[in-house]
């Protein structure tokens, strides 16, 4: 009898989580559309394909998510490439809010990239990041073996925010970014061209940010007009070119972050009349393992201190403070 007893509480319990797991199929299958989209754009692709199992209601909706996430996936690149093919080719979105790409890019891959960011921009995306990965682990790649970016990417007139890692620009280029705000570039490589060009071109821009970017020749003119520019961060390094320079105008700036590794007289700092804020952290004043550097060096940065020393809120790595 007794056993018999617990034989009926068995049955009832896992009938009990039948039903709660119904229940909460039907509550998932209640969520507004939105909401679920909202939800899947914290996934990647990969993950918002297997999603489709949970409700029947998700069934279809990655084929109209309005942000798209491919990130590399544990499977061979060719089999990766046609699941970024078929996601896009099987597309119902009128509107693409976000497209982010981290791919291990290699020479035979251009053609690919240049249809993904067409398709892209025929949805009228907003947000576009696209992150070259070393092909190569363990070894560097010089920038002529880099993903050209195709000239018609900046034509956007979608486009509010944009950044680039591991590519180069090719020249000549006629800029026109007229909606861009926010711009994050990550070792991109100006052959001939400049960035003050590509800067200039957008009049709504807000923020800039550039990491180990250099053009042609291993100088860098900064120059920036744009009124409504208000965030610059930079952050240089010597291992490409030693010998780099770095100019920077920017006369309506409010906050300016310098991270370099390069000697200071090749910087020239200059019209920074708006700045309220400035941040630098550098590491070759003293050099590196006590290696010490030419007096032009401390007199370059004394220069540039005075630059900006009228800043309400200033702040300087270590090395500065002796």
């Amino acid at each position: 009898m007794e056993g018999r007893t617990i034989t009926i509480k068995r049955q009832k319990t896992k009938l009990e989580a039948q039903i709660l797991e119904d229940e909460k199929l039907d509550y998932l299958n209640e969520l507004p559309e939105p909401l679920v989209h909202h939800v899947l754009s914290y996934l990647t692709m990969k993950d918002v394909v297997r999603m489709s199992v949970i409700a029947k209601k998700w069934r279809y909706v990655w084929l109209s998510v309005a942000c798209l996430n491919f990130s590399p996936m544990k499977m061979p690149k060719d089999k990766e490439t046609d699941f970024i093919e078929q996601c896009l080719r099987r597309d119902e979105r009128s509107k693409i809010q976000k497209m982010v790409i981290t791919y291990y890019y290699q020479r035979g891959d251009a053609h690919h990239f240049d249809s993904w960011i067409r398709f892209a921009l025929t949805r009228n995306v907003e947000e576009l990041h696209l992150n070259f990965i070393e092909g190569c682990r363990g070894r560097k790649r010089l920038p002529y073996n880099y993903y050209r970016l195709p000239d018609f990417i900046f034509s956007s007139t979608s486009l509010t925010v944009l950044t680039l890692k591991r590519c180069f620009i090719g020249s000549p280029i006629n800029f026109k970014l007229s909606s861009l705000k926010i711009l994050t570039l990550k070792r991109v490589y100006f052959f001939k061209g400049s960035i003050s060009d590509l800067i200039s071109s957008c009049p709504n821009l807000e923020c800039l940010s550039l990491t180990v970017c250099n053009s042609h020749g291993g100088h860098l003119d900064v120059s920036i007009m744009n009124v409504g520019m208000k965030i610059l961060k930079i952050h240089d390094k010597s291992d490409i070119y030693p010998s780099s320079s770095l100019e920077i105008y920017a006369p309506f700036i409010v906050s300016f972050k310098l991270v370099t590794e390069v000697r200071w007289e090749n910087y020239v700092i200059k019209k920074m009349g708006s700045l309220e804020s400035a941040s630098f952290d550098c590491k070759v004043l003293h050099g590196y393992f006590g290696q010490s550097y030419p007096e032009e060096t401390g007199c370059a940065f004394d220069k540039t201190i005075k630059e900006v020393a009228y800043v309400k809120d200033l702040s300087l790595c270590g090395c500065y403070v002796q």
